[in-house]
């Protein structure tokens, strides 16, 4: 199981559907939550995963970024510190590791 998913978790007692949380494969456990719990506002990237259509992005850019193969491609801002991040303009359910991402200006 992966952060942000529902395939294969039951709803909770009130009706409600959950979504993981938290996995530690140690432990052998799961946790699940409520959508509005484990949303996220941004997503770090891993500067080897990166590709760019055009000329290479820079801190800053408005991107649509799209990170599941069935999803709808999502407004964020790429940033660059420390390391590349999206700052997504709407809050999303988490991301698993994606191996590639690709951005449009």
């Amino acid at each position: 199981m992966t952060v942000g998913q529902r395939r294969g978790v039951l709803p909770a007692r009130d009706g409600e559907r959950r979504f993981v949380s938290k996995v530690d494969l140690h432990a052998g456990r799961v946790e699940v939550g409520r959508l509005e719990d484990i949303l996220i506002n941004e997503i770090a990237l891993d500067a080897s995963s990166l590709s760019f259509s055009h000329a290479e992005l820079v801190d800053g850019s408005a991107v649509l970024a799209q990170w599941s193969a069935h999803g709808v491609a999502q407004r964020a801002t790429l940033r660059h510190g420390a390391q590349w991040r999206l700052e997504l303009d709407v809050p999303a359910r988490p991301v698993a590791a994606v191996s590639r991402w690709s951005f449009i200006a």
